[in-house]
């Protein structure tokens, strides 16, 4: 309680959510590496776990930064890490070693209380275990349900950024170890994380070019796809597809690709490949 923030409730629980969020071990997650004490949880699902707005999660996050408690390092353009600076200091595994050992070594004649909650923990770990299984069964309801065009039609999106929204929070989850309680407090949660993604897309202004970029970049996907099909590396496919899909610097708005008189896939890909040799 002598801690600076404790009479700050909101940066108390944006601090203890980092906390609890922080991988415990070593991971990875779609080639990217997350060490002990350290989270790629973002300021959306910050902000719908606390309940708090994002220019709040945002301003805490300063705070903390600026008073030595995390650190907030960009990954990529689309990950930033979150490092618990003394997390070390908080979570001690030697101390959780030694309560498990302990309570292998008590008489089997337990009471009861203790019994159920030995009972609880183990339900919990192996819920714990198995939760990516949910996770993709989650999403898989919602992609391949006859409800995905009803869900789409109700909030006035495509199906395509319906899906990408579903497979982005689910990816999340997984990263970040959601776990539910039930199969219907996931979907419930599925359906509000997109809901909430929508509505910041439209006080953004980003939602109908969210939905364009998708149309517009789908035929040139397909043909980078059919590249790797056909044999070609994937790396150069990915350096190609890169290079093309970086805007215009005639603030239209284009692709690099859309602004060329003339496009072939193919051409283009072999060509770049003379290029870059």
């Amino acid at each position: 309680m002598d801690w600076q923030h404790w009479g700050e409730p909101n940066i108390v629980v944006v601090f203890l959510t980092l906390l609890l969020n922080a991988n415990h071990k070593r991971q990875w997650w779609q080639g990217l590496r997350c060490e002990r004490g350290e989270t790629f949880i973002t300021i959306d699902t910050l902000s719908y776990i606390t309940k708090l707005s994002r220019p709040t999660i945002i301003r805490i996050l300063k705070v903390l930064e600026d008073s030595g408690e995390i650190v907030r390092k960009r990954v990529d353009q689309k990950h930033t890490k979150t490092v618990i600076k003394k997390y070390n200091d908080y979570q001690d595994n030697n101390l959780f070693s030694g309560k498990m050992s302990l309570l292998q070594t008590l008489p089997q004649t337990l009471p009861q209380t203790l019994l159920k909650q030995e009972r609880k923990e183990r339900k919990e770990e192996y819920i714990n275990n198995n939760k990516e299984i949910a996770h993709e069964e989650i999403l898989n309801w919602l992609v391949n349900s006859q409800y995905l065009e009803q869900f789409a039609m109700t909030e006035s999106i495509s199906t395509e950024l319906c899906k990408k929204l579903a497979t982005d929070a689910v990816t999340e989850w997984k990263m970040i170890g959601t776990t539910h309680r039930s199969v219907s407090d996931a979907r419930k949660h599925l359906l509000d994380h997109i809901r909430k993604q929508v509505t910041i897309m439209r006080e953004r202004g980003t939602l109908k070019a969210a939905d364009d970029m998708d149309k517009r970049l789908k035929p040139l996907i397909d043909d980078c796809n059919a590249l790797i099909d056909e044999g070609n590396n994937r790396d150069d496919v990915r350096e190609f597809y890169a290079y093309w899909t970086q805007k215009c610097n005639d603030n239209t708005g284009r692709l690099l690709f859309e602004a060329q008189k003339a496009w072939n896939t193919r051409t283009r890909f072999i060509n770049f490949l003379k290029r870059k040799k």
